[in-house]
């Protein structure tokens, strides 16, 4: 048995085994429901409901005090099986939740779970806030006053019998647990949404930052570690057998929180998986001309150029030549290099292996037709990328704004490249590693410190006539900040150019597609396009300082209209 202070002030007393039953105040008959999603029977006291909800105002339950206890989350939502029931046409299902943080006296945090209408506290709109004596909470219709309850005096019968019952009175104290007064002293005021908090708080939960500094909270996407790190161990055992070392970080799942389901990177990924296949069969037996004016050819190109490569081909293939009869010969011999080119040159159209506008998009569609490993290891590699890094950004901006910036960025990597070629360079260029750099340049600006768990592995086979075939394999599998990780690549690409590598990797595109997604990402920023969630590389970079530049966080804090629903 436990006790819990009514409105009127009333001590009333609950059995631990009827928590969530409905109860009628002795005194003034106002309903009392204690919420708590824990098992409390036989553990007294162990509730703690001195923190209390009042409905006071809704279409159901107006005037009902509940009492709040147990350490799980207390669900609240019209939906069946919430802990608090608030049935109404503007409340989701399973709309908030409020989550524990400390007792005596109890602290809880009311927690928006991404509903329709959103969670208002004191008339701000609020994903995670820390609740304090006096908070008025706007839930659909429902409008809920949150309290601490005074302390429960113990009754005068008990103090009188402490030198006769030592014993029953330490048990009946046991029962009924002393709440503490709340917190005194100066209440500070948050320097973004003005709201006053709780006396010596440092960190405003509803604008997510850290008031002396400005600096944010982050609020990352909640990754099972165990599984990231067991499913990426399992693959990666199998990945070693082609790629038996790793020189750079693979990155394999990022942290970073965005509310938008990524479906436009979904839907590139799918778009370049598949013409990437329809290309490479196309180019197996062959280079077709319009697979060819895909690919991104140089401004001073010609048809000489593929011309060379097509020659190349056939002369590496001496069984795929067309054969002619000797004059006076029965035989047939291969044709000459000159033959060859006389007749590739008859079936290539004069427009092919020339610069054409359409290339510098289509460029991004395909991958590395010479080989099967090749084109397997390349189409693999930015799709995983682009998953990474481009579905956190996707998450972040919204289908519409990612799928028009997507062009953007292939666009400037392939006009980049395309500035940097020297005269005389008559290969295409082709790959999505250009536009996929524009993402994580993007991702650099809008998720600096959020975590990416990457690996890194060795595979080593000893054969010899003593030991046998034997192989080993040293794997790392490890969590570190995006930041970190995307400049590395970048100086990675940075001094390949530097020390002039003209191999088959456009390092030049990497870095014009990374730059221009990192000038878009600061333009986000200050235009305030979208909420970034105080997570971006000027907030943590400048805090406060950063605020006439992007806006204080509260910015994103709305009123809401009495009546009508709030677009999530």
């Amino acid at each position: 048995m436990f006790s819990v202070r009514c409105e009127c002030g009333k001590s009333v007393d609950v059995d631990e085994a009827r928590v969530n039953a409905p109860r009628a105040c002795p005194k003034c008959r106002r309903e009392i429901v204690c919420a708590c999603a824990d098992d409390v029977a036989g553990l007294v006291g162990a509730g703690d409901f001195d923190a209390t909800l009042l409905i006071k105002a809704g279409p159901t339950g107006r005037g009902r005090l509940m009492p709040l206890g147990g350490c799980v989350p207390i669900e609240l939502g019209a939906g069946e099986g919430n802990q608090i029931a608030l049935p109404g046409e503007l409340v989701s299902p399973s709309h908030c939740q409020l989550v524990r943080l400390d007792f005596g006296p109890s602290r809880w945090s009311l927690e928006d779970k991404a509903s329709a209408n959103g969670v208002f506290v004191n008339g701000q709109r609020i994903t995670s806030h820390a609740l304090q004596h006096g908070d008025v909470i706007d839930i659909g219709e429902y409008e809920l006053h949150y309290k601490i309850a005074p302390a429960i005096e113990e009754p005068a019968e008990v103090e009188v019998a402490i030198a006769e019952a030592p014993l029953a009175v330490t048990l009946r104290r046991a029962a009924v647990k002393p709440v503490a007064l709340v917190p005194t002293g100066p209440r500070p005021i948050c320097p973004s949404c003005d709201l006053q908090l709780t006396p010596g708080a440092k960190i405003c939960v509803d604008c997510g930052i850290h008031l002396p500094s400005g600096r944010p909270l982050l609020t990352s996407e909640g990754l099972d570690e165990n599984t990231v790190y067991g499913n990426a161990e399992t693959a990666l055992r199998v990945v070693s057998w082609i790629v038996w070392v790793t020189p750079l970080p693979i990155p394999l799942a990022s942290a970073a929180y965005g509310k938008h389901k990524p479906y436009a990177i979904w839907t590139i990924a799918a778009i370049t998986v598949l013409v990437s296949l329809i290309v490479f069969f196309a180019c197996w037996n062959g280079d077709p001309p319009w697979a060819q004016n895909l690919m991104l050819w140089p401004r001073n190109a010609d048809v000489s150029a593929l011309t060379d490569q097509m020659v190349r081909k056939m002369e590496q293939a001496p069984e795929d030549r067309v054969s002619r009869h000797a004059p006076g010969d029965s035989r047939e011999e291969p044709l000459s290099k000159e033959e060859l080119r006389a007749q590739v040159e008859d079936e290539v159209e004069p427009d092919t292996g020339q610069f054409h506008w359409w290339q510098l998009l289509t460029h991004a569609l395909l991958h590395d037709t010479g080989s099967i490993l090749g084109f397997v290891l390349h189409l693999a590699g930015n799709m995983l990328f682009l998953i990474v890094f481009g579905s956190r950004v996707n998450a972040i901006l919204g289908n519409l704004l990612t799928a028009l910036l997507y062009p953007v960025l292939a666009v400037a990597a392939a006009a980049v490249y395309l500035w940097s070629l020297s005269a005389g360079h008559m290969a295409p260029m082709l790959g999505a590693s250009g536009a996929i750099n524009g993402l994580a340049g993007m991702y650099l600006v809008l998720f600096p410190a959020h975590r990416v768990y990457c690996a890194m592995w060795i595979r080593l086979t000893l054969i010899g006539f003593t030991v046998g075939f034997r192989t080993w394999i040293g794997m790392k599998i490890f969590a570190m900040r995006g930041f970190w990780l995307l400049l590395i690549y970048f100086a990675f690409d940075t001094i390949m150019v530097m020390l002039g590598n003209n191999g088959t990797t456009a390092h030049w595109a990497h870095i014009g597609g990374f730059l221009t997604g990192v000038a878009l990402g600061v333009a986000i920023l200050v235009s305030r396009t979208v909420n970034c969630r105080n997570g971006d590389l000027l907030s943590i970079a400048l805090g406060k300082h950063a605020w006439p530049l992007i806006g204080k966080p509260s910015r994103w804090t709305t009123r809401p209209i009495a009546g009508l629903p709030v677009a999530s």
